[in-house]
């Protein structure tokens, strides 16, 4: 139904303005702190993707919860940090971090200066979080194609839109097949980063 894409943020007062400073920063022999919500959290998995992108090694800094996480990262308890643009938003609205790059397809209306990152040199770089609709296994393929249909319709629908955009939540849509080929995608991929870095 949506994807909610994550930032790159980081400390207004920090000297990285760009996701290659983040990465040079990374290279250098003190390395980079980089915060997550949490161990084995999304964007856990999203700074290990990046690591996997970019050939380099970060130390993580788990926290529980995002809330925490930015308002330290505003604190200047660390440089950098990734997180959802929902969570981040208000605090980049007040000019307490500073957004780097968007790891989404394109950029977001709310965030018109802010380069993707392939833009910033990570071609295929794009984590996001998502929902979906599911029903259980053996619903006639009637019923699918009519909840398919109306929540395809629903997300058209310029009170929905609005409500989304206001979040910088993008609508998706689409079919039944094209929701299954994209689990399957995700499942693949993830799978792949925790067994690569060894995640537990």
């Amino acid at each position: 139904v949506v994807t909610n894409p994550s930032v790159w943020v980081a400390n207004p007062r920090a000297g990285i303005r760009s996701l290659a400073d983040a990465a040079a920063m990374a290279r250098s022999p003190a390395g980079l702190d980089v915060a997550t919500s949490g161990a084995g959290s999304s964007n856990h998995l999203a700074m290990a993707l990046f690591e996997n992108a970019t050939g380099t090694q970060m130390r993580q800094i788990p926290y529980k919860g995002s809330t925490p996480m930015l308002t330290d990262l505003a604190g200047g308890q660390f440089d950098v940090a990734l997180d959802l643009l929902p969570h981040a938003m208000p605090f980049m609205q007040m000019n307490r971090v500073r957004p780097l790059v968007i790891a989404a397809p394109k950029r977001s209306p709310l965030l018109p200066d802010v380069p993707t990152a392939a833009e910033a040199g990570i071609p295929g770089y794009e984590v996001s979080s998502w929902h979906g609709f599911v029903v259980p296994s053996g619903t006639p393929q009637s019923v699918v194609d009519k909840l398919n249909s109306d929540l395809n319709r629903m997300l058209l629908e310029d009170e929905v839109k609005k409500a989304f955009a206001a979040q910088g939540v993008a609508p998706d849509g689409g079919t039944p097949a094209h929701f299954r080929s994209f689990i399957d995608g995700q499942m693949a991929l993830w799978k792949k980063v925790v067994t690569d870095r060894n995640i537990t």
